[in-house]
């Protein structure tokens, strides 16, 4: 699982503080479309950013919700189970069809 943050920023400084403040993550430049992005791959890195958000979310609350059961279903490996992995599958089809 991934979580990125995009900014189309020529500097890094916000994302930095993102990190920082997380206290997970790391800071990439994306040569390709010339910005700066946060990349959170690991789990518990994952848990712990959703945990410091979640209550301070507002637009897109329902999303955060969405991902943060996907995040989840693999830390328990119920990505590896038929069940789990539909129930992320069903996830991702309600992130495609949200417009």
């Amino acid at each position: 699982m991934l979580l990125r943050i995009d900014i189309t920023q020529k500097s890094r400084n916000v994302l930095d503080l993102i990190r920082e403040f997380a206290k997970t993550g790391n800071v990439y430049f994306n040569s390709t479309y010339k910005l700066y992005q946060f990349n959170i791959y690991k789990i518990d890195g994952l848990k712990k950013f959703i945990s410091l958000i979640k209550d301070e979310v507002v637009v897109k609350k329902e999303e955060l919700d969405k991902f943060s059961r996907c995040v989840e279903i693999v830390s328990k490996k119920g990505h590896l189970k038929k069940e789990g992995l539909e129930e992320i599958q069903k996830i991702k089809i309600m992130f495609r069809s949200r417009n």
